[in-house]
């Protein structure tokens, strides 16, 4: 199965031989992110926004779900779009998977302290993403 976001990271990393600095400057992220996320006991999916996520995933060429670590298949980059565009879009979402906000609510990680955040335009966690893409039984970026 996949592997957890920091060590998909560290190897993505190593293989373009990127230093933490280097990319930080390449993603246009903070340096302390990037030392975060490239340190060996880093995994920090938990803390890191969708669009620090979208960011690395434009660095490297590669999916959101690689990145993430819920698929082991390299994928396409999400075509560029603004993180915030998934709180508009979870009805739709939560529509066309057939599952309501309530069951969204109860079964993942997402609380309704979220909802407010992100709809005050608040930061959407990559952990949240994951968490809403497995209940709807689908890839994180099919949620872009």
């Amino acid at each position: 199965m996949a592997s957890s976001f920091g060590k998909r990271l560290r190897s993505l990393a190593a293989a373009a031989s990127l230093s933490a600095a280097d990319l930080a400057a390449a993603a246009g992220l903070p340096r302390a992110s990037a030392e975060l996320w490239l340190s060996p006991e880093g995994n920090a999916r938990a803390d890191t926004t969708l669009g620090n996520a979208l960011a690395l995933c434009r660095v490297f060429s590669c999916s959101l779900s690689y990145l993430a670590g819920t698929s082991d298949v390299f994928g396409a980059c999400p075509p560029p779009c603004d993180p915030r565009s998934f709180v508009s879009r979870l009805p739709v979402l939560l529509n066309k998977f057939g599952k309501t906000l309530h069951g969204m609510l109860r079964n993942t990680s997402v609380t309704d302290t979220h909802l407010r955040v992100w709809k005050s335009g608040g930061p959407v966690l990559l952990s949240d993403i994951v968490s809403v893409a497995e209940f709807l039984s689908c890839t994180p970026d099919e949620l872009l």
